[in-house]
């Protein structure tokens, strides 16, 4: 029987195209984005145009960081059909009522990796409520998390969120989050991704990438744990006008 004759192995990417040589034609992530990544995207379809509003300059994020504002921070878990897991911390400036973008974090961990994950990120921050998405997976991180409550003081600070009708509440859903970025009510250090290449996989790109692109990019697990981050806040946290460690009104905003 013939088998036929078995190609030589003749590379069709990595010779012509490796990350150096896409790097430099990245002209702009627009470009890069249609002409490599195959997505084309119109402004109309982009759910979030404004968050790029909120980008802070001159703004650091250690010093964001040392306001010692409160913190709520929203966890999106994996599932068997979409590994990976993201932390966002979101922080409250009391006086004024901006939300600051203060901590964000990727990883495809498995229960005991994601609460140590988490515990790192809250280590030193003035945590004041934890909201992770209430699934399967999201019961046995608990049920970790209180067996080692030791080591993870912040365990009893973890509320359980269930999507549903909520995510597309025009108010409190995904579409608020717009109205917020649009009246420019949130800090985003934008020192933390400034200047890198449009192909960078940190995790500031990363969330930055979904939230620019959603719907239309390819995962959204940040931008999820960010809104679950986002509301823990709007649910818990004190009113404005309360005593605050600091105005950040006068932030450069681009």
């Amino acid at each position: 029987m013939n088998t036929g004759v078995k190609l030589p192995s003749i590379p069709t990417w990595t010779s012509k195209h490796d990350l150096k040589t896409l790097q430099e034609k990245a002209v702009d992530e627009a470009t890069f984005n249609r002409g490599y990544r195959m997505m084309a995207v119109s402004p109309g379809e982009l759910k979030f145009p404004s968050w790029q509003s909120c980008y802070a300059r001159g703004v650091t994020l250690s010093d964001l960081r040392r306001r010692g504002l409160p913190e709520y921070v929203g966890v999106d878990l994996s599932s068997p059909r979409r590994p990976g897991n993201a932390i966002v911390r979101v922080g409250l400036e009391p006086q004024t009522n901006y939300r600051v973008l203060l901590g964000v974090r990727f990883g495809k961990w498995t229960s005991p990796q994601t609460a140590r994950a988490l515990a790192e990120e809250c280590e030193g921050a003035n945590v004041q409520y934890i909201q992770v998405e209430n699934n399967a997976y999201q019961d046995s991180l608990i049920d970790w998390i209180k067996s080692e409550k030791v080591n993870f003081p912040f365990w009893m600070k973890i509320e359980p969120f269930t999507t549903g009708t909520n995510k597309a509440d025009p108010q409190f859903g995904l579409p608020g989050l717009e109205v917020e970025f649009h009246n420019k009510g949130w800090i985003l250090p934008y020192e933390q991704w400034e200047g890198h290449p449009a192909s960078c996989a940190c995790d500031w790109c990363h969330l930055d990438r979904e939230m620019r692109l959603y719907p239309r990019g390819a995962t959204f697990d940040g931008g999820m744990a960010l809104w679950f981050a986002r509301d823990a806040l709007n649910k818990w946290a004190p009113r404005p006008g309360a005593t605050g460690s600091g105005n950040l009104g006068r932030l450069n905003m681009r």
